[in-house]
């Protein structure tokens, strides 16, 4: 099945989905495979998203008869996507390395920009309010 030129997915299809039609699902889903990629890489740290990718798609297949709208669908699967990589990394966030083992570590010096101001602006806001202003000022 393909999309319509709109870019959006048949209404049918997503009902039929919603409905429990395994072979509508299968569709929806690699109809949709290629939007969640591109949600991933926007949402997520570049490691990250084929793991978003697929947790997403899990997620559809499972709770597809818990979308309400149907022409929401887009905006319900952007969501999905945002979660999980929010998920994603909470759960990186959490496990430090010891410096010594990352200023060796070549993953940690080709990050992409993105990346980086990512971790930037989780570190700010961990730091106390006060140190948290001085940076500001500072900067800015």
């Amino acid at each position: 099945m393909t999309r319509t030129a709109r870019n959006q997915l048949p209404a049918a299809l997503i009902v039929a989905a919603q409905a429990g039609n395994h072979t509508a699902i299968s569709s929806l889903l690699a109809i949709s495979q290629p939007d969640i990629r591109r949600y991933a890489r926007l949402s997520c740290r570049s490691n990250d998203v084929d793991d978003a990718v697929q947790d997403a798609l899990v997620l559809v297949y499972r709770r597809i008869g818990a979308l309400r709208v149907i022409a929401s669908f887009s905006s319900w699967l952007f969501e999905v996507v945002r979660r999980e990589c929010q998920k994603l990394a909470r759960r990186s966030f959490g496990s430090n390395r010891p410096l010594e083992e990352i200023e060796s570590d070549l993953a940690y010096s080709t990050r992409p920009a993105v990346e980086l101001k990512i971790d930037l602006a989780s570190a700010i806001q961990s730091l106390p309010p006060h140190y948290r202003t001085i940076i500001l000022l500072r900067d800015v």
